[in-house]
């Protein structure tokens, strides 16, 4: 029985007592002779029984009124309830800090912040989780190198940290330690942060992007930044979209990928190393779920629960058991049941089945999460992970959510494991609860 309910009922009682609710009716004049076990009404009040005698009480309505809210509070509880399940729906991490998006819709963030990375309006880094300002209802995150956006569930997009191209897409070169509004967005269906540069899936499938396009990254046949959104040329039925440093790609139909930005070592995938400001498709590509940009290589969850990387392959990060470049696709070895993949600046980690946390590339500082700092060229299990919903491979860490935690391991220089240290771990340590 709820509070509010409990406190209804010993007001009726009051009521009862006094008189102006009984049991039964024998007379309803006032005036007339009646029994305590009475109930009497006229046209406008209750009738209470006093000594027998007829008395006017409370008005009809007034007793209708409190009946009704008694029945009402029946249903409501002032009880906190238990939040739904899972409180986290997403982690994100750039490259000494790192975010994760709560169910309520909050973004907290934690590590460096001599950008505004944190959102929180200050420029003060944080070791413990920091809450965005402003944002209450966001629905996805993506972190860059040091800025940070979020879709929210009115299509629109927030952004907010370094701005120095104009990667906050709000016109401006100006830093922000509190988000502003990308201008011009709506209906967007994802957003995903790179280097220096931003991108968001619009209305149609098309996609969008801003600020740094020295590389072509932008996707709109030129290499001239912008500090506002421009149209990705020829790319339509987009699925999912990712950028990392100085390239972008995006899931289309069938599963087929188109990549567009720099393509030194092969990132893009098309049998060449050239640039390219227009999406090119990657070569022999199909069935792909999700596609996630590194630094200089990209990976790609596909339909079956595989992957396959291409582009640098310096430490092991396309997973294939060499230390070869390839500028096709590649099998990651071993790999099964993927639910959910990211690229960092050269290791990758996946999501397998059970919530288990694979990854592999470059240790150093710990950010495969085995508990040393060795390379590995095929995936190792992070230690201890299980339950994890969303992974997210950043520049020198890397974290998962599950429904009820974040766990972060690699460096941890600038606090960006969120763990209330500055000490690095080479396995997953659990980020402190906001």
């Amino acid at each position: 029985m709820s509070t509010t309910f409990r406190k209804g009922l010993v007001a009726l009682v009051a009521l009862t007592l006094a008189g102006t609710m009984l049991t039964s009716c024998v007379n309803g004049r006032a005036g007339g002779r009646c029994r305590t076990t009475d109930f009497g009404q006229d046209a406008t009040y209750v009738l209470v029984c006093r000594r027998g005698r007829w008395q006017r009480s409370a008005t009809k309505a007034q007793v209708a009124a409190l009946i009704v809210a008694i029945l009402k509070a029946r249903t409501t509880t002032t009880s906190t309830p238990a939040p739904p399940s899972p409180v986290f729906i997403q982690v994100a991490t750039g490259n000494t800090f790192s975010c994760a998006l709560r169910y309520e819709g909050k973004v907290w963030c934690w590590g460096t912040n001599t950008d505004g990375q944190l959102g929180n309006g200050t420029v003060v880094a944080s070791n413990k989780p920091v809450v965005v300002s402003g944002i209450t209802t966001a629905a996805s995150l993506s972190a860059g190198q040091d800025h940070a956006c979020a879709r929210l569930v009115d299509g629109t997009l927030r952004c907010w940290g370094a701005n120095s191209a104009g990667q906050l897409g709000d016109g401006t070169t100006t830093n922000r330690s509190t988000p502003v509004a990308v201008a011009g967005i709506s209906g967007a269906s994802a957003v995903t942060a790179g280097a220096a540069h931003s991108c968001a899936l619009v209305t149609g499938g098309t996609a969008k992007c801003w600020g740094e396009n020295a590389n072509g990254q932008l996707g709109n046949n030129t290499v001239t930044s912008s500090t506002s959104p421009v149209t990705v040329s020829g790319l339509a039925g987009a699925t999912s979209i990712n950028a990392r440093t100085t390239h972008t790609c995006a899931v289309i139909a069938a599963g087929a990928v188109r990549c567009w930005g720099n393509n030194g070592t092969g990132q893009l995938g098309d049998g060449t190393t050239t640039q390219s400001p227009l999406p090119v498709s990657v070569s022999g590509l199909l069935g792909a779920q999700s596609v996630a940009a590194g630094a200089t290589f990209t990976c790609a969850q596909l339909t079956g629960g595989t992957a396959k990387c291409w582009g640098n392959n310096f430490f092991g990060m396309l997973g294939d058991g060499t230390t070869n470049n390839s500028n096709v696709p590649v099998t990651v070895t071993g790999l099964a049941g993927v639910t959910a993949i990211s690229s960092g600046t050269d290791h990758a980690c996946a999501v397998i089945a059970a919530g288990a946390v694979r990854c592999w590339g470059f240790g150093g500082n710990g950010r495969l999460g085995r508990g040393s700092v060795a390379d590995s060229s095929t995936p190792v299990a992070a230690t201890a992970i299980s339950g994890a919903i969303s992974i997210s491979a950043g520049w020198l860490q890397s974290c998962s959510a599950s429904a009820t935690s974040v766990s972060c391991w690699g460096d941890n220089a600038s606090g960006e494991l969120g763990n209330g240290t500055n000490t690095n771990s080479n396995v997953p340590v659990t980020v402190s609860a906001p």
